[in-house]
């Protein structure tokens, strides 16, 4: 069911207007407020006093006629039946077996004291209990809620309707009492005004499905939407939801349409936020402008705080956001929803990144007392994620000492495991947070445990690019050469060649090892996709560019005529921009990178298919930066190398590009802080650079020296 489009989005997208004021219930009526639903006239009452959400286990008691009526004795039997079943599955709501409470039932009133014995009896927190009264031909339902030994309801409920509409009854009885134990504890969703729906299974679902999404479950919340759209086709909200889960994959065009067309019936703070991404939102650097303005103008709304926090980490660097601004809006979305993991994931993420013992310890625990070990393993279809989090924040703390038992608890859970994940997704996991060696280390305890084929190849590229973060990239060929012989894909030999390329660029690798791989893939040339000739013939243009041969670069760009027709024309003004430096138009060259890193970054279409080409993004931001820096614009060079901050999720190649650069990108942004004076960002810097780079070639000796002397200059430690 997950990511399917529901059978009756289409129907409900063709009526857009036809739901009427008239039709809207909100949850959140106010007290006193006289709601009519299925023909039963509800009068709501409420005790004001917030409610512990771990009290949810609901005992619904027999209702009682208030005189002798036999008919009005089996009703009430039926309607506890009933209103176990409706109240059992919303929220954290559950219902005790109505089987003793029925056995255990002679028809005659009971007191509060006795009701409350015999729910607590059952294991019940809540017991609910009512009379019936006949008025004319009707019956009306008296019903009072109770939260353990209060004397005094957290919610009272009338309901008037034929003695034969059980239904009416009921729902008109759920939905009131919902109301007013959802106004004195914790609301399941931030705006209870957008669940319009009478239906109960669309309630439950959608419910379900906030659920999931505040787990990080989000394949899960997907098919919980769905569920709530099929169940009720005028539930707008949960097409808003629907297509929120998807994680900014598109949706159906049912799906947006009903979204857009029915915005405006929902409240304004929802309706701004599904407007951040409309019309020119579709840019980056809009998006985050609207997302912004929602937070300032709801301070306490979390999902707008949330939204924003999301996409900074994810987006947010490749227009020059830093870390210090992505961990500001996950702490405020925090402070809103401290239940929320994905929240405190994400903060872990950057606060590991940035070598925070602290953030990364308190996000840690956090997470732990939400069960995260769980829900990440259901997440990701297997694998946890806290088992990851536990090892780097040790390695953290122990400055990258391999601890044998929590790499082995990992290194069983990946064997093990077979996540719904493709085995990209786990290439460099711990490199990431800048442990190469603990990289290397981890990858061979994997691959002596015979996991499968696509696992055992992540990890095999794993090692090759541990050892080029390091800065090892010429004494380390056997683990590229592993990988491609043991991999008969001819995208393995390109990736080996496009190491070896990024390597020459870099001036850690001989063209003689750039030329043996290239020549491995001559056989191979007829089996490469178009992506992938696209990326051989940049790859070639790079090589070309760096050896300073004008003549070869344009046999490269020529090569990319005919490949793929997406992502050509970007790699084609690439190369461009290359000939141009080659020309001695440095200038011009940085600001044609510039102007076609803009365009890739706001685009996020453009940006997802990137990952064919997972250095181009590194190469583009490093050499411009390089360039901007000789022509004096030192703080357009900063805001280029801000990138390296981002969580490219979900492009797992280039996140596994970045990972291996990153030494480079920390060496180049400490030369550039050094020089403006900021010395603490500098130290920072340089120290993560030493982290990383701790075995290089001797054409890069230099740079850990470089990198030391400044570490003492700057009154910082250097021991590594």
């Amino acid at each position: 069911m997950a990511g399917r489009v529901p059978d009756r989005v289409s129907q409900a997208s063709g009526t857009r207007y036809r739901l009427t004021r008239r039709h809207r219930v909100p949850l959140a009526s106010a007290v006193g407020v006289v709601a009519v639903a299925a023909g039963a006239v509800v009068f709501l009452q409420a005790k004001d006093q917030p409610v512990d959400r771990s009290a949810s286990v609901i005992a619904v008691v027999p209702f009682t006629p208030s005189l002798q009526d036999t008919g009005l004795v089996r009703l009430g039997r039926d309607l506890a039946v009933t209103l176990s079943a409706n109240f059992d599955g919303v929220d954290e709501l559950r219902t005790v077996d109505m089987l003793p409470l029925l056995a255990r039932d002679d028809g005659e009133s009971r007191t509060g004291e006795q009701a409350a014995g015999l729910a607590r009896g059952l294991g019940a927190s809540m017991v609910v209990r009512g009379q019936l009264v006949r008025s004319g031909g009707r019956v009306r339902a008296d019903a009072a809620l109770f939260l353990e030994l209060d004397a005094v309801p957290a919610a009272r409920a009338s309901a008037t309707a034929s003695p034969e509409d059980l239904v009416a009854l009921t729902d008109s009885l759920t939905w009131a009492l919902l109301r007013q134990l959802w106004r004195t504890r914790a609301p399941p969703t931030p705006s209870l005004e957008v669940i319009t729906t009478h239906s109960i299974p669309a309630l439950r679902a959608f419910l379900e499905g906030e659920r999931f999404v505040t787990q990080g479950r989000y394949s899960e919340a997907v098919s919980a939407f769905s569920g709530a759209i099929e169940a009720d086709s005028t539930f707008w909200f949960a097409y808003w939801e629907y297509a929120k889960a998807h994680l900014e994959r598109p949706v159906a065009p049912q799906v947006s349409d009903a979204i857009i067309a029915h915005r405006f019936e929902l409240p304004e703070r929802d309706r701004l936020l599904i407007e951040t991404s409309m019309g020119e939102g579709a840019r980056l650097t809009v998006r985050l402008a609207r997302l912004r303005a929602v937070t300032e103008r709801y301070r306490e709304y979390w999902p707008a705080w949330w939204a924003y926090a999301n996409a900074l980490v994810h987006q947010g660097p490749v227009v020059g956001f830093t870390h210090a601004e992505s961990r500001a809006a996950l702490e405020r979305t925090i402070v809103l929803n401290p239940g929320l993991h994905t929240a405190w994931q994400h903060l872990f993420w950057l606060s590991a990144q940035d070598c925070d013992t602290l953030t990364a310890g308190r996000s840690l625990r956090e997470l732990v007392r939400l069960g995260f070990h769980t829900t990440s393993i259901q997440a990701t279809g297997g694998v946890s994620e806290m088992l990851v989090f536990r090892y780097v924040d040790h390695l953290m703390r122990s400055d990258g000492r391999i601890d044998p038992a929590l790499a082995d608890d990992l290194a069983v859970d990946l064997a093990e495991s077979r996540p719904a994940m493709a085995a990209d997704h786990f290439d460099s996991i711990l490199m990431h947070y800048g442990f190469p060696k603990a990289e290397v280390d981890l990858a061979h305890r994997i691959l002596r445990r015979q996991p499968a084929a696509g696992l055992a190849a992540s990890k095999r590229r794993s090692v090759a690019l541990a050892w080029a973060a390091r800065g090892a990239w010429i004494p380390r060929w056997s683990p590229v050469k592993e990988y491609a012989n043991s991999t008969p894909e001819p995208a393995a030999t390109l990736y080996a060649y496009r190491l070896a390329v990024i390597g020459h660029w870099q001036e850690a690798v001989r063209f003689e090892d750039v030329r043996r791989w290239r020549s491995a893939l001559t056989p191979e040339l007829e089996r490469l996709v178009p992506a992938q000739r696209a990326e051989l013939a940049w790859l070639d243009g790079l090589v070309a560019a760096t050896a300073r041969d004008r003549a070869a670069l344009a046999t490269a760009r020529a090569s990319l005529a005919g490949t793929d027709t997406l992502t050509a024309p970007l790699l084609d003004r690439s190369l461009a921009a290359m000939d141009l430096a080659l020309a001695g138009n440095r200038g011009q060259a940085a600001r044609a990178v510039v102007a076609l890193e803009h365009e890739r970054a706001e685009s996020s279409e453009i940006y997802r298919l990137s990952d064919h080409h997972p250095y181009l993004t590194p190469v583009h931001r490093l050499m411009s930066s390089r360039w901007l820096r000789a022509e004096g614009d030192a703080a357009g060079a900063a805001a280029l190398l801000a990138w390296h901050e981002l969580v490219p999720w979900p492009l797992p190649q280039t996140a596994a590009a970045r990972a291996m650069l990153g030494g480079i990108f920390y060496l180049e942004r400490a030369r550039i802080e050094e020089a403006a004076g900021r010395s603490d960002f500098a130290r920072g810097y340089y120290q993560q650079f030493l982290r990383r780079y701790d075995l290089p070639v001797a054409g890069h000796r230099h740079l850990v020296e470089e990198a030391r002397s400044a570490m003492a200059r700057l009154g910082g430690s250097s021991n590594r």
